[in-house]
């Protein structure tokens, strides 16, 4: 197990910025997520990390040694591609073996023992004597993540190892994903888009927008208290509601529920961000605001609901006992706790006390 330190890290493209004096620490033994969207800096950062990449500024520590000097292959870093990077001519036992032969020099007996105990995670076994081509896409990036769980090493990097799934087999590779980094002790940072994937497998989450992270937390504390109302709508499906409101005289006055007492935050204009799981129907909490239904979607044994409340469209996650109708009125209802505030023009969210 290895730590990870991020300090300043910067990176251009030409005149394009794909990070931004980057701080980061990922401790030893620890499964830190990268979550973002396409273009916010995930994958330079993690080529950045395997020495694919060389820093404009700041350094990368592992165990508190700089790498910048390091060549990639004497990092002790695997890696597992996007594009799956597996030798075409090669069965997918040989590409799992050839960086255990070659890289780590381990013995051809050692080396096929490794083999056979990843594929049996991976439920790969039946795939062994096949080359890529033969494979679907899903079977490559299961290859190409057996291949890098094989070398054993210090810290493995995962550049969205199961974007090429179907869902169901998505499911259960994330599980087998973090009981497998943590069975070998690997510290691992694994980048996605993907808010589930990262949710799952993650000890800890960042999530990046435009070569900057965000918030870093747990996966509890980036759903539960979103710093910015960029995470907030990022994560949860659907996202978080955000309304315009006010907060004066000790109050909040929105246009769309009736006062209710603010919390020591400063007075003016605010954000009201509510999770839909937390709108119920009416009865269920003490702030009710009610609105139409635009549409409704059955998500398991819960309806999402879709509706224009005054000038805003939000979501709603509740059960109900009839199939809600388009157009029809409906009462919801919230506790205070459950409501979040944010300041409107930096996104950045206000906590009780804040000036």
């Amino acid at each position: 197990m290895r730590r990870i330190q991020i300090r300043r890290l910067s990176k251009r493209f030409g005149t394009v910025t794909a990070l931004t004096g980057l701080d980061l620490q990922v401790e030893a033994g620890e499964t830190l997520v990268i979550l973002g969207p396409s273009g916010s800096g995930k994958s330079t950062l993690l080529r950045l990390i395997a020495g694919l990449e060389r820093a404009d500024e700041g350094d990368i520590l592992f165990d508190g040694q700089s790498q910048l000097a390091i060549p990639p292959h004497q990092r002790g870093v695997a890696m597992v591609f996007q594009n799956f990077a597996l030798y075409p001519h090669l069965s997918a036992a040989q590409n799992i073996m050839i960086g255990l032969r070659y890289g780590l020099k381990l013995s051809k007996e050692e080396a096929r023992q490794r083999v056979l105990e990843v594929a049996r995670r991976l439920e790969i076994e039946e795939l062994l004597d096949r080359r890529p081509g033969e494979m679907s896409g899903g079977q490559r990036q299961r290859v190409a993540l057996g291949r890098a769980l094989a070398r054993r090493a210090g810290i493995i990097l995962l550049d969205e190892p199961l974007s090429g799934l179907d869902a169901q087999l998505r499911q259960a590779l994330r599980i087998e994903i973090k009981t497998l980094l943590h069975t070998i002790g690997a510290t691992a940072l694994l980048v996605t888009h993907d808010q589930l994937d990262a949710m799952a497998i993650g000890d800890r989450i960042a999530v990046m927008r435009a070569g900057r992270i965000e918030q870093i937390g747990t996966p509890e504390e980036i759903y539960s208290l979103p710093s910015t109302t960029f995470v907030a709508r990022f994560i949860g499906s659907p996202p978080m509601n955000l309304l315009p409101a006010r907060v004066e005289t000790g109050q909040v006055r929105s246009p769309v529920m009736a006062p209710f007492p603010a919390p020591a935050i400063p007075p003016g204009p605010v954000l009201i961000g509510i999770r839909p799981e937390h709108l119920r129907p009416e009865g269920a909490g003490p702030l009710t605001l009610k609105g139409k239904i635009l549409t409704s979607e059955l998500s398991g044994g819960e309806w999402v609901l879709h509706l224009q409340v005054g000038d805003s469209t939000l979501a709603a996650r509740c059960q109900l006992k009839e199939r809600p109708r388009m157009g029809e009125q409906i009462s919801l209802s919230t506790q205070e706790d459950h409501v979040l505030f944010f300041n409107p023009n930096d996104g950045q969210r206000l906590a009780p006390g804040t000036q």
